[in-house]
């Protein structure tokens, strides 16, 4: 028995009548990964829960749309932090178009990068580097010094 057939929820409420539905989508996920569909799962399966309580019905192109995932965020996720609602809403994109035809999913938005790319080091600062035959006046390793006191 694999861990995505053993899974339960630590909320059970509506597991009986959805779990078999939640261990499906997400084994189609990840059919040739199954630490991968277990980390689905436990993004669906609250998803499908919430939706099976709001009286949605289960088939995949009626829940897995952008409407009902952009509720699903707004109405039952905002007891957690910003950035994990905008993951939780992300995996479920994802997984909608993965696992839907005819759901009116748009193209994936471009990714936007945390850092804007911003070298660590001035090209003095390197010129440094390379001229130091000990590296004493190497940033890099003033930044390694303060660190490893930690």
């Amino acid at each position: 028995m694999t861990a995505v057939a053993r899974y339960t929820p630590v909320n059970r409420q509506g597991w009986l009548e959805v779990g078999d539905f939640v261990r499906a989508v997400a084994v189609d996920l990840y059919p040739d990964k199954p630490k991968a569909a277990l980390e689905a799962i436990n993004t669906v399966a609250p998803f499908v829960q919430w939706a099976h309580g709001e009286g949605l019905t289960v088939p995949r192109e009626a829940l897995f749309t952008p409407d009902v995932v952009e509720r699903y965020t707004e109405v039952a996720c905002g007891h957690l932090a910003e950035s994990s609602i905008a993951t939780k809403r992300s995996n479920l994109r994802r997984y909608g178009r993965a696992i839907t035809e005819k759901a009116p999913w748009p193209p994936p938005e471009r990714a936007v990068r945390s850092h804007a790319g911003v070298a660590p080091y001035t090209d003095a600062e390197w010129r440094a580097c390379s001229r130091s035959p000990v590296n004493r006046e190497c940033p890099a390793d003033a930044a390694r010094c303060r660190h490893s006191s930690l």
